[in-house]
């Protein structure tokens, strides 16, 4: 604190009384300098700037949230790749794929079917060209596109296996409804129940949650989940004329 002195009588020096106003300014000098003093950095980010020092330097940290690609991350996924064309060039060898017999134009296969990982998308095609060959296959793209780009939070497991239940169990009842000619039309068949069911998922979990992963999510997994089922009937239960039989049920014979 200030203090102003002056001479007294005598010439000898008097100490005069502390002025308030200093003694005020003082403390808020005091607050200014260390409100720009520079702040010290939090613990998080140093422990941000150690890591990724060390990850720059070659050196991990059993703690450290950062590691180098290379050799870390590349190793491991070459070793996965690698390990996985071993097992199925073994595979392969062992348990060849038959071709059957050459095709003749005269006697086509009846019923014509996909490979396995297409006769889903066949089987959607067979309830309505637009529905199953363009809207099914096209929302379920944009959803594989959208689930790594979206953000906020992402549905509980319990809740993603619920979707994938329903989605099952919506796909089948559908199809049920289908063979015994409840449903029909461009719009009013397996497919659009599918669609639907999806963007009803979708809406009810993204405004739950609040969230477009969630939404993205819920949707994926119902129409994920409708092509298993897709596939399975597609692949076991339709014969020829592309009817459906029921696993087990014997085909009548095709005359060409």
């Amino acid at each position: 604190m200030s203090r102003r002195t002056r001479k007294g009588p005598r010439g000898e020096p008097r100490a005069e009384a502390p002025d308030p106003g200093a003694a005020a300014a003082e403390p808020r000098a005091a607050a200014d300098a260390r409100s720009v003093a520079p702040k010290e950095p939090p613990a998080a980010a140093e422990r941000l700037a150690a890591a990724e020092a060390s990850s720059s330097s070659g050196q991990t940290d059993a703690g450290s949230p950062l590691v180098r690609s290379w050799p870390h991350a590349l190793l491991r996924e070459a070793t996965v790749v690698l390990f996985l064309l071993a097992a199925l060039t073994v595979l392969a060898v062992a348990f060849p794929a038959s071709l059957g017999a050459p095709a003749d134009p005269q006697r086509p296969d009846n019923p014509e079917k996909a490979p396995w990982y297409f006769v889903g998308l066949q089987e959607a095609a067979s309830y309505s060209t637009t529905a199953g060959a363009v809207v099914y296959p096209a929302a379920l793209a944009l959803c594989l596109v959208l689930a790594p780009l979206c953000g906020g939070p992402r549905p509980r497991r319990l809740v993603v296996v619920g979707l994938a239940l329903g989605g099952l169990a919506v796909t089948a009842a559908a199809i049920a409804a289908q063979v015994r000619g409840a449903l029909g039309g461009p719009l009013l068949n397996p497919v659009g129940v599918v669609v639907g069911a999806a963007a009803a998922a979708a809406a009810a979990s993204g405004v739950r949650l609040r969230s477009p992963r969630a939404a993205v999510t819920a949707a994926l997994v119902v129409l994920a989940a409708a092509y298993l089922v897709f596939v399975l009937v597609g692949a076991l239960g339709r014969g020829p004329g592309w009817q459906f039989f029921w696993p087990g049920q014997p085909w009548p014979e095709v005359a060409y």
